[in-house]
């Protein structure tokens, strides 16, 4: 373990990219009314978000996934990772259950990708329309 931690800390062009990651993103996005996230989130058997002991505080959803960020970039701005593995970051699991999704969501199963559908499916039909005459191009 040591060595995979000196090796991640000290190569410059993986420091490169980590930084560029941190700079321009984060543990989630919301966008389209989607939220994206990047690793796993914990939820309770009905979907809801499960609250996980983070240093003392019970977290959950938003909340908890700010509080990895914080803690994932801390140990990245301050090259800690040793106290970071070693504290396991302060976060208690309670449980170790895992779920994986059968297939992965696109944008094209949202309701923005059928409205992009819906778009394409028209200018389709302005396309035929301007190639069988039936519209008139304007100069």
């Amino acid at each position: 373990m040591d060595k995979l931690v000196a090796e991640f800390t000290s190569a410059d062009h993986l420091r490169r990219h980590v930084d560029f990651l941190y700079r321009h993103g984060s543990m989630y996005l919301v966008r389209n009314r989607n939220l994206l996230f990047h690793g796993c989130v914990p939820l309770n058997e009905d979907g809801t978000f499960t609250s996980v002991n983070c240093l003392g505080t019970w977290r959950s959803g938003r909340d908890y996934l700010d509080f990895c960020d914080e803690i994932a970039r801390r140990a990245w701005r301050m090259r800690d990772a040793d106290a970071v593995l070693a504290r396991n970051a302060g976060i208690v699991s309670e449980t170790d259950r895992f779920d994986v999704a059968e297939s992965r969501r696109m944008v094209g199963d949202t309701d923005t990708g059928v409205q992009i559908r819906e778009q394409i499916r028209d200018l389709h039909q302005l396309l035929d329309a301007y190639r069988t005459g039936v519209l008139e191009e304007r100069r």
